[in-house]
């Protein structure tokens, strides 16, 4: 297959994406770059299927692990979104020379503190996610039991797509089996996510994985106090201007909302804290400048060598 020409190939991930790139670097010599947001071959160990036999759970991790191992040995340079990332590039021999860690940024101007209305009588606590096993969804399903049963006012609003519809239906499925049905609403994907975060009075993330989400650095430009769990770049992320929880464990994850929605004064100096911090650390004109500077140096050296 004809793959277009271009100066540089970037995956952003080392998965079956990147393939192409690996195929153009030993084809042409043309560099190869991956950005990890979330660690493919971790992503894919969650994410096995539990019906499967032992064989076959042997079988696909060698594939995950084998399509990981050539995107990294075939990539001029692999660009974690945080340290945590770079822990598990490490443990697969990738040399340090060959990693760079760039945060992620967001557009400040657009994700900020901002005036929305809220239903009288609503407290709204936000998600912002794929509906899939990873996102664990389910966490802070079960958690709105407790927040509900402490916090009267309090609901639930879970933004983003469905990816995965037998995962969504056993959402449904809990959310029917604990009486949450005016506690919990699924409000779809938005074209306005700034809309949606100044719409919390606290922002919930509950996954089982991730690299280094762009939803929680939004919510904190929003000025947003953050409960969320601790995996991946999370806790690198939210720093002083939230609370970080274990994942899978409602009742903690309960329990830190329900601190925040009880104590206002705490709320405001996280969200303030959270605003400074992703002012200072990350933004997308510092996001940008980060992959544009790598870009040249790569193709720079690539001519250098005499590669293009």
């Amino acid at each position: 297959y004809n793959y277009p020409d271009a100066d540089i190939y970037h995956s952003s991930a080392a998965a079956l994406c990147g393939l192409i790139g690996v195929v153009k670097k030993i084809k042409d010599g043309t560099p190869y770059l991956v950005t990890e947001h979330g660690v493919y071959f971790r992503e894919r160990m969650l994410d096995v299927y539990a019906e499967m036999t032992l064989p076959e759970k042997i079988l696909w991790m060698n594939i995950f692990k084998a399509i990981t191992s050539v995107n990294y040995h075939y990539a001029d340079k692999i660009m974690p979104v945080c340290e945590f990332n770079v822990e598990w590039e490490e443990e697969f021999g990738v040399p340090h020379r060959k990693i760079e860690m760039i945060y992620n940024g967001v557009d400040v101007n657009r994700f900020k503190p901002m005036a929305v209305d809220v239903e009288e009588g609503v407290r709204p606590v936000v998600a912002m996610t794929r509906i899939e096993k990873l996102k664990d969804v389910l966490n802070i399903i079960e958690a709105m039991q407790y927040i509900g049963g402490n916090i009267p006012q309090a609901r639930l609003e879970i933004y983003g797509p469905i990816s995965d519809e037998r995962y969504y239906e056993l959402c449904l499925r809990k959310v029917d089996e604990l009486e949450l049905q005016e506690k919990v609403r699924f409000m779809g994907s938005t074209d306005t996510p700034e809309v949606a975060y100044n719409r919390a009075e606290v922002f919930v993330q509950p996954s089982l994985s991730e690299g280094f989400p762009f939803t929680v650095i939004e919510a904190m430009a929003c000025g947003k106090p953050i409960v969320a769990t601790d995996v991946g770049g999370v806790r690198e992320a939210v720093g002083d201007a939230g609370i970080v929880v274990p994942p899978r464990a409602p009742k903690e994850l309960a329990e830190a909302v329900v601190k925040l929605m009880n104590d206002r004064e705490l709320r405001e100096e996280l969200g303030k804290r959270g605003r400074e911090r992703v002012l200072r650390l990350f933004t997308y004109r510092k996001f940008v400048e980060e992959y544009r500077r790598v870009y040249l140096e790569t193709v720079t050296e690539a001519r250098a060598r005499g590669l293009m």
